[in-house]
């Protein structure tokens, strides 16, 4: 059986059009200034921090096929050898039946390898299904710099015969830096570049814990100890400032615990927060639950979900509880 790697599997999706015709001129094209960029779509997928996820689910599904393919073969090999050994204590019918029986059995096997590896196999479906989402996000990327730079075309040096490239047309490392930053560390405002500024939204809560004020409490040591943690870049927007966001989105009825991630992501944006922390605190009896999510505010994304649990609602154990909170959030953060 003719096996095909992962890597020459992932190479066969074309990653962009080999030209891109990103608008047409109104005047005509010979009296228009050409202007033409390219990309590496073989190092940009290279370089894609989310390659390996890639990789692990093309190879599961691979990995389902080439054991089946295997079992058949095994099974071919089987007759065969039975074939082998009983062939002189059969009769003519009995060897035709064997015969054909093996030849079934090997034609089977045949169009299946032909029906997941031929030219327009599973094996390329899948792998387009997996790689579309990716796609997708490059010929976004490239559409959106072709027209602001008002490129004529761009093209893809690792699907043509391009011999020379004039430097400064190379756009691949600038779409690997937009296709990477939902990798990336957060990063911090204009302002100050060094700084990941944070909100925390008021927290939902049950209502024991709301007798007790829970949430206030909670909101408090969130912001306490984001401000106060060993990694010194992490500080939370002014109180006025996050109040005049929430106030900007005129949410009438509507509490500010109950707002949606994309909601959340607005108040951050206005707030020029990086990051907007959510969560929920339930009190039953002495013991209090609190459940943080880190939402980012450039794509409304949950970057970190949570929870632990304080026995008691004792300082010392309240403490504790923040400080695995914001342990767990930091770690989260860094990856």
């Amino acid at each position: 059986m003719r096996r095909n790697k992962l890597s020459q599997i992932l190479k066969t999706q074309n990653i962009v059009a080999i030209l891109f015709c990103l608008f047409t001129f109104g005047y005509s094209a010979y009296s228009a200034e050409m202007k033409m960029g390219y990309i590496d779509s073989n190092r940009l997928l290279n370089e894609y921090k989310g390659k390996d996820e890639l990789k692990v689910k093309l190879q599961k599904q691979l990995e389902k096929w080439e054991k089946e393919a295997m079992t058949k073969k095994e099974k071919i090999q089987g007759l065969i050898k039975e074939f082998e050994s009983q062939g002189a204590m059969l009769s003519d019918d009995a060897k035709a039946r064997k015969q054909k029986d093996i030849e079934q059995k090997q034609m089977e096997y045949e169009t299946f390898v032909q029906k997941i590896w031929g030219a327009e196999g599973d094996a390329k479906k899948i792998n387009e299904e997996v790689m579309k989402p990716v796609v997708d996000k490059v010929n976004v990327i490239l559409q959106r710099i072709g027209k602001e730079r008002d490129y004529t075309i761009i093209f893809d040096v690792a699907s043509t015969g391009v011999v020379y490239a004039k430097e400064g047309m190379d756009l691949t490392n600038e779409v690997v830096d937009e296709i990477n930053k939902e990798f990336a560390p957060i990063s911090g405002t204009k302002a100050d570049t060094g700084r990941t500024y944070f909100c925390v939204m008021k927290f939902k809560e049950n209502s024991e814990a709301s007798k007790y004020g829970d949430s206030k409490t909670m909101v408090k040591y969130i912001k306490g100890g984001l401000n106060g943690s060993k990694d010194a870049k992490y500080k939370s927007v002014d109180d006025k400032i996050f109040s005049d966001a929430i106030t900007q989105m005129n949410l009438g009825t509507k509490k500010e615990e109950d707002l949606t991630p994309d909601e959340v992501a607005k108040v951050g944006e206005t707030a020029r927060a990086n990051i907007v922390i959510i969560g929920e605190v339930e009190r039953v009896g002495e013991s209090l639950t609190l459940k943080c999510k880190v939402v980012n505010v450039s794509d409304s994304q949950i970057l970190a979900d949570v929870l632990e649990t304080s026995r008691t609602s004792q300082q010392t154990d309240l403490n504790n509880m923040v400080n695995k909170i914001i342990t767990k959030i930091l770690e989260k953060l860094k990856k």
